[in-house]
């Protein structure tokens, strides 16, 4: 069906005109595909330079931690579908980066930084790359 629709658009659209840096990315990541699942993501978040901590999950975390006030692992695996070490991972990534307070045996840490610190972080970041 995907077949079909692609060479419906070709025939009637007149000649297609491809971006070749675009192209270039596309051929790029498939060939990191070839190194297996676990190895093409890992690869494909490295070269990522606006996610934070190497994951691309992270800016989802600090904004559910920002917005209930509050951060736990449990609370990341419920509401943004990750297992146990890619949450603990985030979460002390964004300890190491000051954005939430040490472990405080099994109560949720806190958050240190608010929306506006945040947003100020990420504008100066995009500004650097």
């Amino acid at each position: 069906e995907v077949e079909k629709i692609v060479n419906f658009i070709s025939k009637n659209n007149g000649k297609a005109k491809y971006n070749e840096k675009f192209m270039q990315n596309i051929e790029e990541e498939a060939a990191k595909c070839g190194m297996g699942k676990k190895g093409a993501a890992q690869a494909a978040v490295e070269d990522m330079p606006d996610v934070e901590g190497g994951d691309t999950k992270f800016r989802d975390a600090v904004k559910l931690a920002i917005e209930t006030g509050k951060i736990s692992t449990s609370l990341m695996q419920r509401r943004l579908s990750v297992g146990y070490g890619r949450a603990a991972k985030i979460i002390d990534t964004m300890e190491q980066m000051g954005y939430v307070s040490a472990p405080e045996g099994q109560k949720p840490r806190r958050v240190l930084i608010t929306k506006e610190q945040y947003m100020e972080l990420v504008l100066k970041q995009e500004d650097i790359i």
